[in-house]
């Protein structure tokens, strides 16, 4: 009989439930996180108006939003590097530059979180 690996002392504070469970992956899995399982309620079961972009005239319903964030997801995950994807899978700070504005910007915001990397806003009047 196989034995079970000895009970670790974890602190609770140092981990959440997706330590203990595979990582995976595919084309239309996203990260079990509370913003993606809202979009993802939204999408199925209230779809109603998510973005309203004046600039470019779209106006957009939380289906073609969660479709669009996961397509451009996997054009960004197929774009980046291998050694990038590993360093994302191993937690490690990954952050990815993507200049858009209005309907763009909200896809691409959330396809980079998607992606497991950072996200963080800026604007293009930030200078260095």
């Amino acid at each position: 009989m196989d034995e079970l690996p000895a009970p670790r002392n974890l602190d609770p504070a140092s981990f959440d439930r997706t330590d203990f469970t595979p990582y995976h992956e595919g084309a239309n899995v996203l990260p079990h996180d509370y913003i993606f399982h809202r979009l993802y309620f939204l999408a199925a079961y209230q779809n109603t108006t998510a973005v309203r972009d004046t600039y470019n005239g779209l106006e957009v319903d939380y289906r073609q939003l969660l479709t669009d964030i996961i397509f451009a997801r996997n054009r960004i995950r197929d774009a980046v590097s291998t050694k990038t994807m590993e360093m994302i899978r191993n937690n490690e700070e990954v952050s990815i530059l993507v200049v858009a504005r209005g309907y763009e910007f909200v896809v691409s915001f959330f396809a980079v979180l998607a992606l497991g990397a950072i996200a963080v806003p800026q604007s293009k009047y930030y200078r260095i």
